[in-house]
């Protein structure tokens, strides 16, 4: 700590400042002296403001500072991080103090405990030896300004329903709250039983407005004239407000809306997602917006109410569209009243209250009539005054006015003085009167369009009118037909006969209706009896519709359906139609090959009842209720036939709707393809045995490619790792190390060449070996990369079990199966257990029926080892599959290990076990045939004694790794051979063809890219090529000489090799070519 407590006086605490950042421990350790400063704790003591005083190493500070800056004995760290902004201000102010104006005060946020911050004034000192600081809280000063002008700027320009939505997103914005609404209440009997929002903001978005009770919520306690608040856990408070909960509301404020007469019209809520301490409800602006709030409401329920007065005295007056008007006709002075302007869309002081104003706005062809009207009145030459005029309205449009006026005032001589009128809107009547006789007209016209006649009769059946485009079609003219008789009309007699007799019938007050062929038409005849008002018949009318094109095609929609029908019938597929509840009711008549029923015998039924399984079908039958839906796609259900066999339907279906859309019923088309899926079964089957291969091919050429690479990197690592071991001293502490690195890469390389194994690019090396040293060094191996949940436990047989085989592959089998049951335990609670035990156990051919792949096992003794976990364990769906290449029932595995496991066992003659459990373990036992042999075959890697023949040469070494490139130079140089390098087969020619005479021998290695090394041992070949050529490459010798195609491979070297067999192979080949040569030249 920089600052020391020293000492207390009063409500002065004094610090000491540690100028040198150490811990001062020595108590002789002179300090100011209280007495000294007596005087100035007096006066700081005395100030109300926080007082921060320095002196030297003295650090004084009154009660108010030590509230301000936060000081507390459990946190002494956030205090004295506050001094220091404190200090740096004045640091800062200092350097910018020739840009600030003497009035400019600066301010700092203090930071307290649980993320609280404040913000304080600060008066800097002016003396640098006393400096003297002066702080004052301005937290709630300043939020309230700030809040204030975005407040008013926010809602300078908006009232009513406007100021409440920008008022309460402004507070939410301003203040991050979660909601911020404002309420009114709502009373019933006399009590505030539910709030009605008149503005709603929701994570700073405007939203809809709603009503909601205020039993069970914090409203229902903060209806009252004072402010209510809850801090934190209003949540929980009020557990019967589902809305606090689900918005996760934590913190509650409510302001009332108080007007004039302090009635609480409702009130602001302000709601928080997380604890709020500072009372929002004291912020003045906030009190004051809630005051604007209610008078805004108070104002828009006087407009309302406003609004409701003027609209029932507007429905009053609505009756009686009058306007007055009165006209001195003595001085031309005339008056009208308000109703007259607003009858043509003024207001009363817009025109001019004159005679003329009424000339200017008449229309110009109905003022020379009206004024004549007008003038025959007033000199007694007419008894009245009235014209129907049109005059212009504000919009500028005519509007037809009835005016009326009449004598109100005469002289002594009988001299009319004053005419008082009115105006009344007929522009609707008017407007009426048009349209009806337009809708005359456009009848007119359409009968006059359609292929129909409409005629009228009298009482003794003479036409009176008739109009239609059928008259043309029967070459009767309408003026010729008026007022001749229904039967002297028609030609045939039949017609008129019938004519008249249906008209006699309309006359007794019957309405008829038939159907009529007039020469080569078909009419649809309806007569109706004609009555006055009165009710009384006075004719007949009637209205004739060419129904010729119909009829005929009825007759074609027949013959169709016919044609449906026979299709429907001879369709070889099932066909059945059902109603809206699935009943059946009909059936084509291949019904009866493929359910082997009659049509009688289904009809009425369910159709779920020919189903097996009908929940299948409801499942793809409920897609084609949608509205939208017309055609199913085909689903396939089995269907029960009545002789109870069953038969695979492929079913199409179809829904029958209306004009409407809405569904009358359905057609099931049902194709039975037993016989098509059994073929497709097949095919399938086929398939998945060619897929299933395929995978194990491009799984192998992965495989290949991958050991390949990987050879070529642990070349370099074997090389590099014994010439360091070549260089060290057998004492030296690194050697450890790099021989384990040695192992490691070994262990690789054996996992390589089970790579090219299972990739079928390599052939077994077989050898007779111990079981239990295989199972112990991988288990050494597999300690470092097993999950650290699991437990190791070793069982091994105390004699040798000896086996013939390849050792890699068997070591891939054990860790694989290790690897397993490392990762079945690593996800569980407990400690995982694997267990490992071997024996030899003897078999005879009826226990073979327990493992896999025996299925010509001999009896006869064998080698086994289990290996077994309490892990998770499988079901029968993964036993079933667990043998599958790409099956796994890890999230990040490949599915490879036991598809590998499997090759390996049946490449040994052996088998496998399998016993598991569905959360409690597995068990795998594998079996494998116990040798004859009672020792194990040596691996020679080389480490005998190295011959180098004295006159060695340059040995080319192609290959495309440079690093094994690289490491085969280093090796080769260090026993005295010189080196050249080709990293291509191309390269490598050039470069033999160069250096001919200095080359004695070619290391090349069998897998590169461009000219391969079969390729580039062909080019060499052709070059009269005379010394040793060294092939080398992870694949074995056996697979190199069936890619050499009968070439003789003379020498070869398998990668990865260590640097003794390098230069054993090269030196052996040096010498079996010297000793040729040498036998050549006797």
């Amino acid at each position: 700590m920089k600052y020391h407590f020293s000492s207390t006086r009063g409500n002065i605490k004094q610090f000491r400042i540690d100028t040198t950042q150490k811990t001062q421990n020595s108590t002789t350790e002179s300090y100011p002296q209280v007495s000294d400063n007596a005087s100035i704790k007096l006066i700081i003591e005395s100030i109300p403001a926080g007082v921060v005083y320095r002196s030297g190493e003295t650090l004084l500070i009154n009660q108010r500072s030590s509230e301000l800056l936060g000081y507390s004995s459990e946190s002494p760290a956030l205090f004295e991080q506050n001094l220091e902004r404190l200090f740096e201000l004045d640091a800062i102010q200092g350097e910018t103090a020739t840009d600030a104006t003497p009035s400019d005060s600066p301010e700092i946020w203090v930071q307290f405990s649980e993320g609280i911050q404040k913000l304080c004034e600060v008066t800097l000192p002016n003396n640098e030896d006393r400096q003297l600081w002066l702080l004052n809280e301005v937290t709630t000063q300043r939020q309230n300004e700030r809040l204030m002008h975005l407040l008013t700027n926010a809602t300078s320009d908006v009232t009513g329903e406007a100021f409440f939505k920008r008022l309460v997103q402004q507070l939410s914005l301003a203040l991050k709250l979660k909601c911020v609404c404002l309420v009114q209440h709502k009373k019933e009997d006399q009590k505030i039983r539910s709030c009605q929002t008149i503005g709603v903001s929701f994570d700073g978005e405007v939203v809809p407005d709603f009503e909601y009770a205020v039993e069970g919520s914090p409203c229902e306690h903060a209806i009252g004239p004072e402010p209510y608040m809850i801090p934190s856990g209003v949540a929980a408070a009020y557990p019967q407000d589902s809305f606090l909960a689900e918005h996760g509301i934590e913190s509650y404020f409510s302001l009332p809306m108080v007007d004039k007469n302090n009635d609480v019209q409702g009130h602001l809520v302000l709601l928080g997602d997380r604890p709020i301490y500072e009372d929002l409800c004291q912020l003045p602006v906030i009190q004051n917006f809630t005051y604007r709030a209610a008078a805004e409401l108070n104002r828009r329920q006087a407009e309302k109410k406003l609004e409701e007065s003027e609209l029932r005295i507007t429905m009053a007056a609505r009756g009686s569209e009058i306007g007055l008007w009165d006209f001195d006709i003595i001085t031309g002075k005339t008056k009208y009243d308000d109703k007259w302007f607003s009858m043509l869309g003024y207001e009363p002081g817009d025109l001019a209250q004159s005679f003329e104003t009424w000339k200017s706005l008449v229309h110009p062809d109905d003022l020379p009539p009206t004024l004549k009207s007008l003038e025959d009145y007033i000199s007694g030459s007419s008894s009245s005054y009235e014209a129907e005029i049109r005059m212009k309205t504000s919009g500028g449009n005519w509007k037809w006015i009835l005016t009326r006026g009449k004598i109100s005032a005469y002289s002594p001589q009988k001299t009319p003085l004053q005419l008082i009128g009115t105006h009344i809107d007929i522009d609707d009547l008017k407007r009426s009167q048009q349209i009806r006789l337009e809708n005359e007209a456009r009848l007119r016209i359409i009968m006059d369009q359609i292929p129909a006649i409409l005629w009228t009769t009298d009482c003794n059946n003479q036409y009176t009118s008739i109009v239609g485009a059928g008259l043309n079609q029967l070459g009767i003219q309408p003026d010729e037909t008026v007022g001749k008789a229904i039967y002297d009309l028609h030609k045939s007699q039949d017609v008129s006969v019938n004519m008249t007799a249906m008209h006699n019938r309309t006359l007794k007050g019957e309405s008829v209706r038939f159907e009529q062929q007039l020469q080569n038409t078909i009419f649809d005849i309806h007569i109706e009896p004609l009555r006055n008002s009165n009710d009384q018949i006075i004719g007949c009318i009637g209205l004739a519709i060419d129904v010729t094109v119909r009829k005929k095609t009825i007759e074609q929609l027949n013959r169709q359906r016919i044609l449906l029908q026979t299709i429907f019938h001879s369709v070889t597929d099932a066909m059945i139609v059902t109603d809206r509840s699935h009943n059946i009711v009909m059936c084509n008549e291949s019904i009866q090959i493929h359910f082997r029923c009659k049509e009688a015998d289904l009809l009425g039924r369910p159709i779920c009842e020919l189903i097996v399984s009908s929940s299948l079908y409801e499942e793809q039958f409920n897609r084609v209720s949608f509205p939208n839906t017309r055609v199913l796609k085909p689903f396939i259900v089995e269907y029960l036939r009545a002789d109870g066999s069953r038969f695979q339907g492929e079913t199409i279906v179809t829904p029958l709707r209306r004009s409407d859309n809405q569904i009358t019923g359905y057609i099931k088309v049902i194709r039975d393809i037993t016989d098509r899926i059994q073929m497709e079964e097949e095919k399938d089957h086929l398939h998945a045995q060619m897929l299933h291969a395929q995978k194990l091919e491009s799984l192998g050429v992965l495989a290949g490619g991958i050991a390949h690479d990987f050879n070529n990197l642990l070349l370099a690592i074997l090389g590099n790792t014994n010439l360091v071991l070549m260089e060290l001293d057998e004492k030296s502490p690194v050697n450890p190390y790099v021989k384990s690195i040695e192992m490691a890469a070994r262990h690789a390389a054996k996992i390589c060449e089970r790579l090219l194994a299972y990739s079928g690019r390599r052939t077994f090396a077989s050898m007779t070996f111990n079981l239990n040293r295989v199972i112990q060094e991988t288990v050494e191996i597999m300690k470092s990369i097993v999950s650290p949940n699991a437990h190791i436990e070793l069982d091994l047989s105390d004699e040798e079990l000896m086996i013939h085989g390849d050792i890699g592959q068997i070591e891939q089998v054990v860790l694989n199966l290790l690897t397993n049951a490392s990762e079945a335990t690593q996800n569980q609670a407990e400690t995982g257990c694997i267990k490992i035990r071997t024996g030899v156990s003897l078999l005879g051919k009826h226990e073979f029926s327990d493992y896999y792949f025996c299925e010509n096992g001999a009896p006869g003794k064998f080698v086994y080892f289990e290996v077994e976990d309490n892990g998770s364990g499988m079901n029968e769906d993964c036993l079933s599959k667990m043998f599958d290449p790409f099956f796994t029932t890890k999230f990040t595995g490949r599915g490879l290990g036991l598809a590998g496991v499997s090759g390996i066992i049946r490449g040994h003659h052996g088998g496998l076990q399998v016993n598991s459990v569905l959360n409690q373990g597995s068990c795998f036992r594998v079996i494998l045939p116990q040798s004859l042999e009672t020792t194990a075959e040596s691996d020679d890697e080389g480490s005998g004694e190295l011959q180098i023949p004295v006159d060695s040469g340059s040995i080319l070494v192609i290959d495309d790794d440079k690093a094994v490139c690289n490491v085969v130079d280093r090796v080769l140089k260090r026993f005295g051979f010189s080196v050249l390098t080709a990293y291509s087969g191309s390269e490598g020619v050039e470069v033999y063809v160069k250096h001919r005479g200095e080359i004695s021998a070619v290391l090349l290695d069998m897998t590169m890219p461009g000219l391969s090394g079969v390729e580039t041992f062909e080019l060499l070949r052709e070059k009269e090529i005379d010394i040793p050529v060294i092939l080398t490459s992870g694949l074995s010798e056996t697979d190199i000489s069936e890619q050499m195609q009968g070439s003789e491979i003379v020498h070869f070297l398998k990668k990865p090799y260590k640097p003794q067999k390098l230069v054993n192979v090269i030196s052996k080949a040096l010498i079996r070519q010297q000793i040729q040569d040498d036998a050549s030249n006797l």
